[in-house]
């Protein structure tokens, strides 16, 4: 996301790609194929978009963006990459940077603060059955719903109103603040 990468640069970071999406197609079909219990294979599917590099004192840090159209009071994210970032955390800082592109809203969490209590399936759809398992295991909620269209992957729901979202600026604040 164009404006999402700006904001960064614009706020004084090197921005540089990182996710699963610049892997050569051979290497991404190998991880796919791997289960619910290959964790290093999650961490690199479903691994943050985005290395983000202060220009200033302080750590460097994974950023995952989530777009969102600005349709619900709610943020979307796969249960896969929530788990997979919760991983990531042990290693160094996640940052979900949400960005809602009919209004250019643009909040910000670390991974680590963000409050799951439950994960959305499709019943019979790809890998519902083993994330509905994985979610109850984790002391998850489970709802099941009807699959409408799209891509069925099992996600979980986070208001937009939560009080560990921050807007952009005032996030970056408490970062270079911290540094």
């Amino acid at each position: 996301m164009p404006a999402v990468e700006r904001d960064w640069r614009d706020a004084g970071f090197v921005v540089e790609e990182w996710g699963f999406e610049r892997d050569n197609s051979a290497i991404r079909d190998a991880i796919r194929r791997r289960g619910w219990d290959d964790v290093t294979a999650s961490m690199l599917r479903f691994r943050p978009d985005k290395l983000v590099l202060p220009r200033f004192a302080g750590s460097s840090l994974f950023c995952e963006v989530k777009t969102d159209g600005g349709e619900t009071d709610n943020y979307a994210l796969e249960f896969r990459c929530w788990l997979a970032c919760m991983e990531w955390s042990k290693v160094a800082p996640v940052i979900f940077s949400f960005y809602v592109v009919t209004t250019g809203v643009h909040a910000c969490c670390f991974a680590s603060d963000l409050k799951v209590t439950h994960v959305r399936v499709f019943p019979g759809h790809g890998d519902a059955d083993a994330a509905a398992a994985n979610a109850r295991a984790l002391g998850l909620k489970v709802y099941e719903q009807r699959f409408r269209g799209g891509s069925g992957t099992p996600f979980t729901t986070i208001s937009k109103g939560s009080t560990y979202f921050r807007p952009f600026d005032g996030f970056v604040k408490e970062l270079t603040r911290a540094a």
